[in-house]
């Protein structure tokens, strides 16, 4: 049995006048150039991190190896009633030795690394001063700039046309071409 249709529909209410909002094509041109400088400035933004990573891997061009002596556990607490959000950060310590002499540094983890204290791990160092070091954790080997920049590129596209679009309706609406709106 079938039910007839149009049957049973509740009517969709109107929203009230005052709730209701006269959208001009103008606002999707400016959510253009806001969502590209957006893009274009995050990825920026990511490009220089990844820039600054290299610049540090290019310092460090020594390797030793590094023994863990340390594991520390901490809660990131987010919100008003201290419940834990987003889990637990783990910080490694670890100490290697260049020259005779003793260096001591940290590292961090996002996932629980177990009992690994007393590892050994590799580490890079400057060879002119030990103590700026990294480890793998720290720096990935990768290279990721080409898409930083190519999206760095798309949002400075879309900023672009949004402002183009934006001008020449500016520039239409202001000619008298099309009807200015009525304020109820």
């Amino acid at each position: 049995m079938s039910k007839p249709k149009g049957k049973n529909k509740r009517p969709r209410k109107k929203r009230p006048k005052v709730f209701r909002r006269k959208y001009s094509p103008d606002e999707n041109y400016q959510a253009m150039i806001f969502f590209g400088a957006l893009i274009m400035v995050v990825a920026l933004f990511m490009a220089y991190i990844d820039i600054k990573g290299q610049k540090i891997q290019d310092r460090c061009t020594e390797r030793t190896t590094a023994v863990i002596t340390d594991v520390q556990t901490q809660t990131i607490y987010h919100g008003k009633d201290k419940i834990p959000k987003f889990g637990r950060r783990y910080i490694i310590r670890y100490k290697f030795e260049v020259d005779g002499k003793e260096y001591k540094d940290s590292t961090r983890y996002t996932y629980r690394p177990g009992n690994i204290s007393g590892t050994r791990i590799p580490v890079y160092y400057d060879p002119a001063d030990p103590s700026y070091n990294y480890t793998l954790n720290d720096y990935s080997s990768s290279d990721h700039r080409r898409i930083h920049f190519f999206f760095a590129g798309a949002g400075a596209v879309l900023l672009a046309v949004g402002i183009i679009k934006h001008k020449k309706f500016k520039k239409k609406s202001s000619s008298g071409d099309e009807p200015m709106s009525q304020t109820d």
